[in-house]
């Protein structure tokens, strides 16, 4: 069944009004830096609480507009961009964390211990975090932030462990 559609309801429309100007100010589509990229973290956060104290509005319903719309919009496609890069900036975060090889560690250890599959292992949650990039939250499924710092990294997903397996077992 074909989910896309091409009609924004009221309300989508007027979350993506109310957040696209300041979105417009950050200027995401050149000079993309460090500094432009915590900026684009802190709004998303600023956001995600309006998400939350909405009476008529959820993350699904964000996440829908990001994965299903299909009518051309500027304001639309910069949004998702927004978000696009937001995730980037995570994926960067949690790789660079002092956290990360701990976690390949403890992962190789608990998929298969026998042998050493870091290598494998980090490319295979690499591309996990990929997958969740055209999302409105991201990686959040494998990766806990306070501010823009990484405070856990764990699986907590069967699907990502089976996923992993898979991955190794097809290299």
């Amino acid at each position: 069944m074909d989910q896309k559609f091409l009609k924004l309801k009221k309300e989508y429309k007027n979350f993506i009004k109310t957040n696209i100007e300041q979105i417009k100010k950050l200027d995401i589509e050149t000079n993309l830096t460090k500094e432009k990229c915590k900026l684009i973290y802190k709004l998303y956060n600023k956001i995600y609480k309006s998400i939350e104290n909405s009476e008529v509005l959820n993350v699904n319903d964000i996440n829908h507009i990001i994965i299903n719309y299909s009518k051309e919009d500027p304001n639309v496609e910069l949004f998702k961009k927004f978000i696009k890069i937001k995730n980037l900036y995570l994926i960067k975060k949690v790789i660079q964390s002092n956290l990360w090889e701990p976690f390949i560690l403890k992962l190789n250890s608990e998929i298969n211990p026998n042998k050493q599959i870091k290598h494998l292992l980090s490319k295979g949650v690499y591309k996990l975090l990929i997958n969740s990039v055209n999302q409105f939250r991201g990686c959040w499924e494998i990766a806990e932030f306070t501010n823009d710092k990484v405070k856990k990294i764990d699986i907590v997903e069967p699907d990502h462990i089976e996923f992993l397996k898979k991955y190794i077992k097809n290299k």
